[in-house]
């Protein structure tokens, strides 16, 4: 699968990029999650970024 990202399911903006995350405790590992700079939608966080890229661009239509 390719690394490139889809763009943003919502908006059709192509200005979507990876944004790693951590909790302000400090207590859990970092999440990664593909976020849309224009509409601010976000596929959720991932434990890895290949997952968050992977899950970012699946659509309903795949295999259709």
């Amino acid at each position: 699968m390719t690394n490139e990202l889809k763009p943003c399911p919502f908006c059709g903006c192509e200005y979507v990029f990876v944004r790693i995350t951590h909790r302000a405790d400090g207590l859990s590992n970092t999440q990664y999650e593909v976020y849309c700079s224009n509409c601010s939608a976000n596929g959720g966080s991932r434990i890895n970024e290949q997952n968050a890229r992977e899950d970012w661009n699946r659509r309903a239509t795949d295999g259709e």
